[in-house]
């Protein structure tokens, strides 16, 4: 066990990100990093830290963050959001009842796991059609397994569970052991086609290609990099996806004004996607007000790097520090009316804490 300091006011967060310095130090889940030490596995941003963090991010930044560079992902995007919607109309056709119920649980981790890939690799993996790869889908579970087994390692060492060879343990170490087996697949076979070329100005490659081809990155450093980013990108875009289908649900009239946004964004751009994403503030707020009440993560985590006094409380070097954005999220003296799901905070002039 070691000890912790949880924070909930925002300029208190505010200070301890002013305090990380150019290397921050974050706190690795002990079941992964367990797994990556025992396994020797490679690793990326993840799990780096000081000057190879560094280094490996501000190189990422420039294909995965910058915003010219996401504005190739949205012709990756398009299509594989439109064939979502059009499985959803198949089945309330399939239903001739004008409506039908249905888990999408399943569907939103392969909506996830195909948009995801498509940014790297640049091609589709047929996730939404009516026949799924098999192996694709194992990758989906496994992620899923992933999180489930790590769960019980969080408070009980992750080593007691390996020398036991725990179930929670084998299954754990199972799943990590697919991931980067279909993850190194991937890599390799895109590495070895014919993809790797050049010059089509309309056409965009994936992300893959430009790490491969700027000589920047090690081929080791990179699968690692990429592995990292296809497990990361599954179930946080799916739950995200559905804890706001949820919310919607909830608040119709929500849900109608949203509606009433994007049709009218699409009107008026004339189907320019680029364009309507500039005019749809209700449903950049709707993101963030599902991600202010279900946050991927309860806490965000640093370690300080030298003493830092918050509300009058010295809190010493190396101590772990959690910022509680759940319980943020649910504060009525951040928020008002907490509980409520109501997007147009978000759009207040005067709202405090907007720009989170």
């Amino acid at each position: 066990n070691s000890e912790s300091v949880f924070i909930i006011n925002p300029d208190d967060a505010a200070c301890l990100f002013k305090a990380e310095g150019h290397y921050p130090e974050r706190y690795c889940v002990p079941p992964w990093l367990a797994y990556h030490t025992y396994m020797k596995k490679p690793i990326g941003v993840l799990f780096k830290s000081s000057e190879s963090w560094k280094k490996d991010r501000i190189f990422l930044n420039q294909f995965v963050l910058a915003l010219d560079s996401m504005t190739n992902f949205e012709p990756l995007l398009t299509p594989i959001s439109e064939d979502f919607v059009k499985k959803i109309y198949k089945g309330i056709e399939r239903s001739n009842q004008g409506k039908f119920t249905v888990d999408l649980s399943q569907d939103l981790f392969r909506f996830a796991f195909e948009s995801i890939c498509n940014i790297l690799f640049g091609e589709r993996l047929g996730l939404l059609e009516d026949f799924v790869d098999p192996n694709a889908q194992k990758f989906i579970d496994a992620v899923y397994t992933m999180f489930k087994t790590s769960t019980p390692m969080l408070n009980i060492p992750p080593e007691l569970f390996r020398m036991v060879r725990a179930k929670t343990w084998r299954d754990h170490v199972a799943s990590w052991d697919l991931i980067f087996e279909r993850a190194e697949d991937y890599v390799r076979s895109f590495y070895q086609d014919q993809k790797m070329r050049s010059g089509d100005a309309a056409y965009y490659p994936g992300v893959l290609y430009y790490l491969l081809h700027k000589n920047t990155m090690n081929f080791e450093d990179i699968k690692a990099n990429v592995t990292e980013m296809m497990a990361g990108g599954v179930d946080t875009t799916a739950m995200t996806l559905q804890w706001c289908m949820y919310e919607m649900a909830r608040n119709l009239k929500v849900q109608d004004m949203l509606r009433a946004e994007v049709l009218a964004a699409q009107r008026d751009a004339q189907g320019d996607v680029k364009k309507m994403l500039k005019s749809v503030p209700l449903l950049k707020a709707a993101i963030k007000e599902t991600l202010r009440l279900h946050p991927i993560a309860v806490t965000l985590q640093r370690y300080l790097p030298s003493d830092l006094v918050l509300r009058d409380y010295r809190i010493p070097a190396q101590t772990l520090v959690q910022v509680a954005i759940f319980a943020m999220g649910r504060d009525p003296n951040i928020f008002s009316n907490p509980e409520k799901f109501d997007p147009s905070r978000w759009l207040q002039e005067d709202t405090y804490f907007r720009a989170l």
